[in-house]
C-alpha cells in the first residue's frame, strides 16, 4: 500500500504514522504537513535519527493541497482543527480542507476521513447510547464543522470510496490536549465542570490507529463508524484515574455550569486570553450542557471483525509517563 496520511505531526496523525512505517504491507506513506521541520524533529524525539525510505514528506497544507501525482492506492485524512477563535476558521479548515482534498485526489482512491462524535452531538434524550443513523445534533463550531464537512462530501463526492470514523474522546501518549487534565491531578483541589457527573464513550489511540489501519481493507461505502475502546467513563473517573497513575491524591470540587458560562463569556470578550484557555471559550462551554456523551461502537466492530484492546487506566499512565519524559509534567 501507497498511503497519504494528512495531520502527521497531530495526536492522532503522529501515532498513525509511526504505526504505518512499522508495518511490513504498507510501501509508502506521503506525510502532507504544514510544517515538514516540525515532523522531522517529531521523529528525532521518538528516536527515528534519519528519515525511513518508505516516508516522503510533502510540505501542503490546508484548505489548498499542492502536489503532483503521487500513485497512492489509499489515503487517510486526519488533518483537521479541534480549536479555532471563531467559526469560520473552523470550516475554512475542516470543510474547504478536507473537499479541495478530495478533488486532488484520484476519483477512484480508497479515503479514510476522521471525523468525530461531535459531529452528530451528545447521546439522545432517552436513550443509553447514540447509534450511527441518530439524527445529528452538533453543539459546537467544531462540531458543526465536522458534521458539515461530511455532508458536503457525501453530497459533492457521492460515489467515492469513502469511509468516515468518528471516534469520541481520544486518549493516550503525544496528546496536549489533556495535559491540563493530569495537571490537575496533581493538585489536591481539582474543579470538575458541572454538579451532576457526565459519561462518556473513549478510545485509546492506540486503537483508534489500529481500527484506521483494519479499516484499509475497506469495505468503502460512504458509511460513518464510531469507533469506541471498552467501557464507559465519567467525568469523576477520569480525573480520579489520572490522579491514581501519578501517585497524588486529591478532592474533587464540582462548579456548576452557570458559572463557567460566566467565566467563557468574559474569556470570549478578550481574544489574547481565550487562545490561553481555548477549552472555556463561549463555544467550547456548550460541549458542558450535555451530561451523556456515549455511543455504540459494535457496528464497526461487526463490519470489520476489530475488537478494541486498550484499558482506561493504562492507557492514561502511558499518556503520563509520555508527559513527564517529554518534560511537560513533573516525575
Amino acid at each position: 500500500m501507497k498511503i497519504l496520511l494528512t495531520g502527521a505531526t497531530g495526536f492522532v496523525g503522529r501515532n498513525l504514522l509511526l504505526d504505518l512505517l512499522g508495518d511490513e504491507a504498507v510501501e509508502q506513506v506521503v506525510a502532507a504537513v504544514r510544517n515538514p521541520l516540525k515532523l522531522r524533529r517529531q521523529l528525532k524525539g521518538e528516536g527515528v535519527l534519519e528519515i525511513p525510505e518508505k516516508l516522503r514528506i510533502l510540505q501542503a497544507e490546508a484548505p489548498d493541497w499542492e502536489w503532483d501525482e503521487l500513485g497512492l492506492t489509499h489515503a487517510i485524512h486526519s488533518a483537521g482543527l479541534i480549536s479555532a477563535p471563531d467559526r469560520d476558521t473552523y470550516f475554512r479548515i475542516n470543510v474547504t480542507g478536507t473537499l479541495r482534498l478530495l478533488e486532488r485526489l484520484p476519483a477512484d482512491l480508497p479515503t479514510i476521513i476522521l471525523s468525530s462524535q461531535a459531529a452528530v452531538g451528545p447521546t439522545p434524550s432517552g436513550q443509553s447510547e447514540r447509534h450511527e443513523a441518530d439524527p445529528a445534533t452538533p453543539c459546537t463550531w467544531y462540531g458543526e464543522s465536522k458534521w458539515e464537512m461530511e455532508t458536503r462530501v457525501r453530497e459533492q463526492f457521492p460515489n467515492r470510496p469513502i469511509l468516515f470514523l468518528r471516534p469520541p474522546m481520544v486518549l493516550g501518549p503525544r496528546d496536549t490536549a489533556t495535559l491540563p487534565l493530569f495537571r490537575l491531578a496533581r493538585s489536591p483541589l481539582r474543579v470538575k465542570p458541572g454538579i451532576a457527573e457526565k459519561a462518556f464513550s473513549w478510545v485509546g489511540v492506540r486503537d483508534l490507529c489500529s481500527a484506521i489501519r483494519r479499516a484499509l481493507l475497506g469495505p468503502f461505502d460512504g458509511q460513518p463508524y464510531f469507533v469506541t475502546s471498552t467501557g464507559v467513563i465519567s467525568d469523576r473517573q477520569l480525573i480520579e484515574t489520572a490522579g491514581k497513575v501519578l501517585g497524588r491524591r486529591g478532592v474533587i470540587l464540582p462548579v456548576p455550569i452557570p458559572l463557567l458560562q460566566t467565566a467563557a463569556a468574559v474569556i470570549g470578550r478578550y481574544p489574547g486570553l481565550a487562545e490561553k484557555i481555548p477549552n472555556l471559550t463561549p463555544d467550547r462551554v456548550r460541549d458542558l450542557l450535555a451530561d451523556r456523551w456515549v455511543v455504540d461502537g459494535a457496528a464497526f466492530c461487526r463490519d470489520f471483525k476489530w475488537t478494541p484492546q486498550d484499558d482506561f487506566a493504562e492507557t492514561l499512565r502511558l499518556t503520563a509517563e509520555w508527559y513527564q519524559f517529554e518534560n511537560l509534567l513533573p516525575k
